[in-house]
């Protein structure tokens, strides 16, 4: 076994490239053309029919 100590140096590198990563973009300029294509068709119709359950026989029985 060595007395001598062994020192290793990493290299280490930055990127200073801002915005998304190259094969991102189309993805994310897709989605940004569907949201606008929601936003501009402006909110949904309000539903018209029933939005709650009725109750059934056991739950209109209890509450008689």
């Amino acid at each position: 076994m060595s007395g001598g100590s062994q020192t290793s140096k990493s290299a280490t590198s930055f990127s200073s490239q801002t915005g998304p990563w190259s094969p991102q973009v189309p993805y994310i300029l897709g989605g940004f053309k569907q949201a606008k294509k929601l936003y501009e068709q402006g909110p949904p119709d309000y539903y018209p029919g029933e939005t709650l359950a009725g109750f059934d026989p056991a739950q209109t029985f209890a509450q008689e």
